[in-house]
């Protein structure tokens, strides 16, 4: 019930073909730095096949492919290499939309976001910017992935419990007389039995005080998980006390750190509809005079936004 986008091994390099034979259907969505076999794949050629994919399904052709041109190998590699992609041409695609795309498929790694978690962050802005709800991020972690975890780490294993062992006649324990309480059955190696007494005084004390102490142990590792997991799962930080100060057709607005952790960042959306996707605990909006600039900053968590902050509003001199 997942849609999976997938490789399926069909790309190959350009020296394994020639001119005039089909170069796997993976030129289109391949980095300039792959085509011109700087890199082999990076996080940053990954958000730039994402980006072009995003693109593919909205104008449905690949980006540099010319619907009224020209559009072998040769020719797509020439653009992925040397030009842009033309805009999508669509009423309902936001101008937002359009700049990350083309942010992602810059020809400088340097120039894009920084990896697809940054690229996906920024797609839930503007589905925030068109008022939808944010798509939750789904990062999935299967049995293999789980296996390639360093064995340096604690993890728990669960081994199987040897069996009864199979054929044999096995020993038919008396049970103790009636009465006989405090006493222990054992068969003998002359098919008889024996009775010996049952630990008293000092061996039962100690047994006993061992399992309380083992109980008050789990108890007191349970309790700790669960504090932990407990503020591992706490809520997301809210911005508050956001200053805002007009100076010279600009609004500059700040606020301080509500405790970020390092995959946080700030979605800042401005009275009309704008959005920006930033780490900093400053924004600067250019303003005109008789202007009255609002913003909410929210702080996004591995896919999911927390509560907004109250709406800071600055009036911008006439």
């Amino acid at each position: 019930g997942h849609p999976v986008l997938s490789d399926f091994g069909i790309a190959s390099t350009l020296s394994e073909s020639n001119s005039q034979e089909a170069v796997g259907m993976s030129i289109p969505w391949s980095a300039p730095e792959v085509l011109m076999d700087e890199t082999p794949g990076s996080v940053q050629s990954e958000v730039w096949a994402l980006a072009a994919t995003v693109y593919s399904l909205l104008a449905g052709r690949s980006p540099f492919e010319n619907p009224a041109g020209s559009n072998t190998s040769a020719d797509l590699i020439s653009r992925i290499t040397r030009g842009k992609p033309q805009p999508i041409g669509r009423d309902d695609v936001p101008a937002s939309l359009e700049r990350l795309l083309l942010a992602g498929m810059s020809r400088k790694p340097e120039n894009r976001p920084a990896s697809i978690l940054e690229l996906i962050t920024a797609l839930q802005a503007i589905e925030t910017e068109l008022g939808v709800q944010q798509t939750a991020i789904d990062v999935a972690m299967d049995d293999w992935a789980l296996a390639t975890v360093s064995d340096l780490e604690e993890r728990t294993r669960v081994r199987p419990v040897a069996g009864v062992p199979v054929g044999g006649a096995r020993r038919r324990r008396r049970a103790p007389a009636p009465g006989a309480a405090g006493t222990i059955w054992r068969d003998n190696d002359a098919g008889g039995t024996e009775q010996k007494p049952a630990p008293t005084g000092r061996r039962m004390h100690t047994l006993a005080w061992v399992l309380v102490a083992t109980a008050v142990l789990v108890i007191a590792l349970g309790a700790t998980a669960t504090v932990v997991l407990v503020r591992a799962a706490g809520g997301i930080p809210t911005v508050s006390d956001i200053a805002g100060t007009a100076n010279a057709g600009t609004v500059q607005f700040s606020w301080d750190d509500p405790g970020l952790r390092d995959s946080d960042s700030y979605l800042i959306v401005t009275a009309d509809g704008d959005s920006s996707i930033q780490r900093s605990t400053g924004f600067l909006v250019d303003a005109e005079p008789g202007e009255r600039v609002c913003i909410t900053v929210t702080v996004n968590r591995e896919g999911k936004s927390g509560p907004a902050s109250a709406q800071k509003c600055v009036d911008v001199a006439g």
